[in-house]
């Protein structure tokens, strides 16, 4: 199965109240098909300082597909976090290769 990602976003939510701060990552992928899904789901961190946060997608079969040509696939994952935690995000695909960099720079604060 080919992914194509066109789009991934993360950010820190810091808005007041929202404790402990959260870091989010989102993506869209178009699988291809309507019978996979997917989910984000934490890998490893690389040690590095600051350190490299890797994500990996786990795909799933699933038993009663999504309507004719939804192949597009939504994932969102949430950790505790503050900006400055991670140099990078690294996204994997099902197989382990490198689908995905979100570097530091890209990380949106949300006050």
């Amino acid at each position: 199965m080919k992914m194509k990602t066109p789009e991934w976003n993360a950010w820190y939510n810091m808005m007041p109240g929202s404790y402990p701060s959260m870091l989010h990552v989102t993506g869209e992928i178009d699988v291809g098909t309507e019978g996979i899904e997917l989910e984000l789901k934490f890998h490893s961190i690389k040690k590095s300082l600051p350190p490299i946060l890797i994500l990996i997608l786990e795909e799933k079969h699933i038993h009663i597909p999504r309507d004719p040509g939804e192949t597009i696939v939504r994932v969102h994952y949430t950790q505790q976090g503050r900006p400055g935690d991670y140099q990078s995000i690294i996204i994997l695909d099902p197989k382990g290769k490198k689908l995905a960099t979100i570097d530091d720079s890209e990380i949106l604060i949300v006050h």
